[in-house]
């Protein structure tokens, strides 16, 4: 099996390496590099790495391989950092040893790659992505990190750079953008996100949370309320709306889980009660709980929590300890506790959350978790309904929302309509995206097909790294259908041992919110939309080219059997398996032939579209059939001649123009002179519509000259345009009798 990822590559070297080669005798610079590398994949593998080869001196270490995370990026920036610093430490034993320090050059670079092996240890990643880290490490100095454009997009706000003049890298056309890394900041969140335009809709949520606290204070009751979405709908920015006016009157309490680390099971609480008990956790706790008899077990169990062996005491004892600090703070005043990316949690920390919510008496408190929903996937007791426990699903923005956010978000940028339009429909109600999105793009051309955000990219990858097998390749051949598809198409493209789970499969996919299903008609069974566009982007960029194009050329064959069905869909999908196999190097005859059906089905819906008078919608088909057939093709001419009045009466006058005068250009020779009259003609039909000291008798007497001609070649497409002309000319003149 194979897949197309996004992986973070880490090359670093050891700088001047062969005189230290000659200074060492071989058997001490063994043992120095050996407990370098240990070093090095000790830090990587704690990071969530994997070291996959040393070269000489030199460690290759892949982020993203079997398994990608949002934060891969940040996490090799992460390891780059520490293993700097492990360096000094290094570094001081063997200069007071061995009289030598090692100076390490490291370059980072994020992009994608082709991966091969069956999702274990034999995974391998090869692509352009490693030669560009490996460039980069050869361009850094000594104890210098240099990473690439799309790493530091991801690094985002937790790192601190400094640019760099774009290098000319050894085998690179152009030259690439680089950045020294300068440091990595420790929690902080890649996407610190500023509250700099209003909350737009979530009024209904934000009444629950209020609510919530409304219950919490006046049944002086502990209250869990869970705040669930997807990555990027708002689930922090409701919460900040939600403390905002509380000021003086309540204690807040903020801690985050992290993704991964060593002893992480506590730092929620740990960050959140940071204020609150400062650098002496177990003196402050005593101080606080001092009237209580047991205070002294209150101290060390939430000390032991937080200290270098945390977890040593029991579950219970430690939730117990919790709970009575959590209840003597709330004595003096309601406390908000909330903990942010809970579905990052430990299971400890979690039943010490609801414990809290399930004991605690006489103490107006509020546990508000933000969560994704995978934490109600693995936890599904979490969501079970309790006297105080509320539940809010924040869902995407409604469209009309959409726009508004969108309009508040980039107040000074020129966007046209259209393009707007564009962009808050791939975002699809998110608003991260919807504002990484205008970020990105905002300032591109007219009509330039959208960009999609690396930070957006790194997010839907990993949700769909953490499907099985069974759904992630259900997900990836509906994609090849679009974001509508349907069960019968799937039954038809997956291999016939897995027809039974398919519907399994469907299911569990809509539990987890990546589709849906949808009013669109499917004669053979049930229909399917995507849950979000980019979710059906994501799950396509992942399947290799060579699977693509035989996936749409298998669906081209399967809709083509259903004669009522339109005929430009069959066209496009046998457009991209042509598309794909060109850009494989499959030049072969059976290439050509799935080029040339494309090309006749996509022409016969551009010609029905313009029996529609639908001319721009003709063009666009008519567009994607040219590009199958060159223009020296006899077919290929006829197809830019009638994409060359097609564009004329959507009104793109200049590229009409440009395309007539190709099939002019390639149509030297007499078995193409028909078309070339006609193309002519057309130009002529331009002129006559656009230049107003054009002669309307020049236009009736170059339309009469070419009767003749036409008559002879028995063209009658190009009598028929001759003669138009040759009555329009005279109707503009006046002469109606002979128009």
């Amino acid at each position: 099996m194979q897949l197309r990822k996004t992986v973070t590559v880490l090359f670093s070297d050891i700088a001047g390496s062969t005189s230290l080669g000659e200074r060492l005798d071989a058997e001490v610079l063994g043992r120095v590099l050996r407990r370098y590398f240990d070093v090095v994949r000790e830090v990587v593998e704690r990071h969530g790495g994997r070291v996959e080869k040393f070269i000489g001196d030199a460690v290759v270490a892949v982020f993203g391989v079997p398994t990608a995370r949002e934060d891969d990026a940040l996490r090799a920036l992460r390891a780059a950092a520490e293993i700097r610093e492990r360096l000094e430490l290094l570094n001081d034993d063997f200069e007071r040893n061995l009289g030598i320090r090692l100076g390490v050059r490291t370059g980072v670079s994020t992009g994608e790659v082709l991966v091969s092996g069956d999702g274990g240890e034999g995974l391998t990643a090869s692509s352009d992505t490693t030669n560009v880290a490996a460039r980069l490490e050869q361009t850094a100095r000594a104890g210098e990190i240099l990473i690439g454009a799309r790493t530091r997009i991801l690094g985002g706000d937790a790192i601190e750079v400094e640019e760099l003049e774009p290098l000319v890298l050894r085998g690179k056309a152009e030259p690439v953008a680089a950045f020294r890394l300068l440091r990595v900041l420790p929690n902080v969140s890649p996407y610190e996100r500023l509250d700099v335009v209003p909350l737009v809709g979530r009024r209904h949520e934000l009444a629950v949370l209020e609510d919530a606290l409304r219950r919490a204070t006046g049944n002086a009751e502990c209250v869990l309320a869970t705040v669930v979405g997807a990555a990027g709908v708002g689930k922090s920015r409701l919460a900040r709306e939600f403390l905002a006016p509380l000021g003086d009157s309540v204690c807040v309490l903020i801690g985050r889980c992290a993704p991964y680390g060593e002893g992480i099971t506590f730092l929620p609480l740990k960050e959140a009660l940071q204020p609150v008990l400062g650098a002496d956790a177990r003196a402050a706790v005593l101080e606080l709980v001092v009237g209580d008899e047991r205070r002294e077990a209150i101290a060390d169990g939430v000390a032991g929590a937080f200290g270098a062996d945390a977890g040593s005491g029991s579950g219970e004892e430690t939730s117990w300890a919790f709970r009575r600090l959590f209840e003597t703070l709330a004595r003096e005043r309601p406390v908000v506790l909330v903990v942010d990316d809970i579905h990052w949690a430990e299971e400890t920390l979690l039943d010490v959350l609801e414990h809290i919510t399930s004991f605690s008496s006489d103490a107006p408190i509020v546990i508000l978790c933000l969560t994704r929903p995978e934490l109600l996937e693995e936890r599904p007791a979490w969501s079970t309904p309790r006297t105080n426990a509320v539940l809010a699903v924040l869902t995407p923005l409604a469209d009309d929302e959409s726009v508004v956010l969108a309009e508040h978000l980039s107040p000074e940028r020129e966007l046209a309509g259209d393009d707007l339009r564009r962009i808050v429909d791939a975002a699809d109600g998110n608003p991260f995206f919807l504002e990484q999105l205008l970020a990105l793009n905002s300032g591109a051309e007219r009509g330039a097909e959208l960009v999609i955000p690396p930070t957006i990219q790194a997010l839907l990858a990993a949700r769909i790294d953490r499907l099985a097998a069974a759904e992630r390749r259900v997900l990836q051949v509906a994609a090849v259908e679009g974001r509508e598809f349907r069960h019968s198409a799937l039954v038809e493209l997956l291999p016939a041992d897995t027809h039974d789970e398919v519907s399994t499969n469907l299911l569990l996919l809509a539990r987890r919110q990546l589709i849906r299903p949808s009013r669109a008609d499917d004669p053979g069974g049930e229909a399917f939309s995507f849950a979000h566009a980019l979710v059906r982007e994501a799950a396509y960029a992942e399947t290799p080219k060579e699977t693509r194009a035989d996936l749409h050329l298998r669906l081209a064959d399967y809709l083509a059997r259903d004669p009522s069905g339109p005929v430009e869909i069959v066209g496009y999908h046998l457009a991209d398996a042509t598309g794909y196999r060109l850009e494989l190097g499959f030049r072969d005859e059976k290439t050509t032939e799935i080029a040339a059906r494309g090309a006749e089905l996509l022409a016969a819906g551009g010609r029905h579209a313009v029996d529609l008078g639908d001319d721009r919608a003709a063009a666009k088909l008519l567009e994607r059939a040219c590009e199958l057939v060159p223009v020296d093709d006899p077919f290929g001419r006829v197809l830019r001649l009638e994409l060359g009045r097609a564009l004329a009466g959507s009104g793109r006058l200049e590229p009409a123009r440009a395309t007539l005068s190709e099939v002019i250009a390639s149509a030297q020779h007499e078995d193409a002179r028909a078309v070339e009259l006609r193309a002519q003609l057309g130009l002529l039909n331009l002129r006559a519509q656009t230049d107003a000291e054009f002669s309307m008798l020049e236009l009736e007497a170059t339309a009469e000259r070419a009767l003749p001609e036409l008559e002879r070649l028995e063209d009658e497409r190009g009598l028929a345009s001759a003669w138009w002309l040759v009555h329009w000319a005279r109707f503009r003149l006046g002469r109606y009798a002979d128009s």
